[in-house]
């Protein structure tokens, strides 16, 4: 069946413009209409891995309308065959076809795609589908493209669909996935008028400039009176989200863990996020603005999804925390998990640092930050927390850790002799800085470079590693 290609290649397409590439199969099963017996006849592609035994005396609930109840019992089956075959399968929606229904099924990586951040609430709830993950989205979009064309079709040769090609831009269908998103957190905030247009309303405030300043801030999605939200003031006129210049003006009130307050529908004031929050409800959103044309979605900590110019992608860490141990141990020998945990936590949070950061680990470090005093700022030996690696980060120049991830200088302008082999002129002052500082160090030392347009080095003595964030 040609629309088994079309479909895969849209997924793989789509996929890999997302960040999460990974193996994909596509398949069709075909069933005898009710009046015939309901047996499913045939899997197409023959090379697909669902076969048609996963269907053998396939029930259907006869309470419920047929398409309805024939989706169910497909989605049941493929269930039980996901656990054994360690997939993650998804079923559309059934299109007749000449004398059959044919459902068209999609299947991922079962380990790739449960290790991205997913809301965990059944599909679903109380009459209400909920799209619980980016992935989830891009799913049920392609099916629904795919039932479109099955339908449109007409029966060939045994029962076999006779369809026009299909074909979606990947970034489209990442769009209506993100859109798919955002219905679920409009529905939680319990405002019928604010489900449709939310990705695209936030998408418009995020490309606004107030004043000049690139948007930053954060935005609580919840029901107006949710008992996790507390509230600073309250607007007696409330700004409507689609009245973008409006909410990107409001939006400059918000900061740190002030933040604005919507039902998806209206911005109502100001407030916060009470630690109580019941995470398992899965009824408060968070949508963060870091700069132009980019924000995420948020739900108790987790990305579930980063938008930038208006096209959702999964979000990854510029830095893997297994292959910064690797880093650690090749440089300082084996370290106690509670050390690389610690230097780990300051990194991370580097990691965020919008105008970029340089973290810099070396063996003697106490030594050398009183022998660069003149500057930088030396302290006496300290573990920092989230706030205070935001702010030393911040200003020009290093923080200096030791192998046990105690600070003990910030501010450092290093220094080390330029060599023709160490550095590169296409690079900048804060990556060149630092390897020739390591390149220069009596004792081990290990770098972080983290550059303003999001790319990460890990430098060592020789070895530098570069990620893209």
């Amino acid at each position: 069946m040609g629309l088994s290609v079309d479909l895969r290649e849209m997924a793989t397409r789509a996929l890999e413009r997302a960040r999460r590439p990974m193996p994909i199969d596509v398949a069709f099963v075909r069933i005898e209409p009710p009046k015939r017996g309901r047996r499913v006849v045939g899997v197409e592609p023959p090379e697909a891995t669902l076969t048609a035994d996963a269907f053998d005396s396939l029930s259907v609930d006869p309470a419920l309308p047929w398409p309805e109840a024939l989706h169910d019992s497909i989605q049941d089956r493929l269930d039980a065959r996901d656990r054994e075959q360690h997939l993650r399968s998804f079923a559309g929606q059934p299109a007749r076809v000449g004398d059959f229904d044919i459902v068209p099924v999609i299947r991922f990586d079962g380990e790739t795609f449960d290790a991205q951040a997913s809301l965990r609430k059944p599909i679903v709830e109380d009459g209400y589908v909920r799209c619980r993950s980016l992935l989830e989205g891009v799913a049920w979009t392609l099916l629904l493209d795919a039932t479109r064309a099955l339908g449109g079709g007409a029966a060939g040769a045994g029962g076999a669909p006779s369809y026009e090609p299909i074909s979606r831009d990947p970034e489209d269908v990442l769009r209506t996935a993100g859109r798919l998103m955002m219905v679920t957190a409009g529905h939680a905030a319990g405002h019928p008028q604010g489900l449709i247009g939310l990705f695209d309303e936030v998408n418009e405030i995020a490309s606004l400039r107030y004043e000049g300043r690139e948007p930053s801030g954060s935005v609580v999605v919840a029901r107006l009176h949710h008992p996790s939200i507390t509230r600073e003031l309250v607007f007696k006129h409330p700004v409507p989200l689609e009245q973008a210049a409006w909410a990107r003006k409001v939006l400059e009130l918000s900061s740190g863990s002030s933040r604005l307050l919507t039902d998806s529908f209206r911005i109502h004031g100001l407030g916060g996020v009470s630690p109580d929050y019941d995470t398992a409800r899965e009824d408060l959103f968070v949508i963060e603005l870091a700069g132009h044309q980019r924000w995420e979605l948020v739900h108790a900590g987790s990305t579930l999804m980063r938008v930038v110019f208006g096209i959702p992608t999964l979000p990854e860490e510029p830095l893997d925390v297994a292959e910064f141990r690797d880093a650690l141990r090749a440089e300082f020998g084996d370290q106690p998990e509670s050390a690389v945990a610690a230097i780990w936590a300051v990194v991370r949070r580097a990691l965020g640092q919008k105008t970029g950061a340089l973290v810099v680990v070396a063996e003697n470090a106490e030594a050398e930050g009183m022998r660069l005093s003149n500057q930088g700022a030396p302290i006496v030996p300290t573990a920092v927390g989230d706030d205070t690696v935001d702010r030393v980060t911040a200003i020009d120049g290093a923080v200096l850790l030791d192998t046990k991830g105690l600070c003990h200088a910030v501010g450092v302008i290093l220094d080390g002799r330029a060599r023709a082999q160490v550095g590169s002129p296409a690079r900048g002052a804060r990556y060149n800085s630092a390897a020739r500082y390591v390149d220069a160090a009596e004792k081990p030392a290990l770098a972080v470079v983290v550059s303003e347009d999001g790319t990460v080095d890990v430098v060592r003595r020789g070895a530098a590693k570069r990620r893209a964030a």
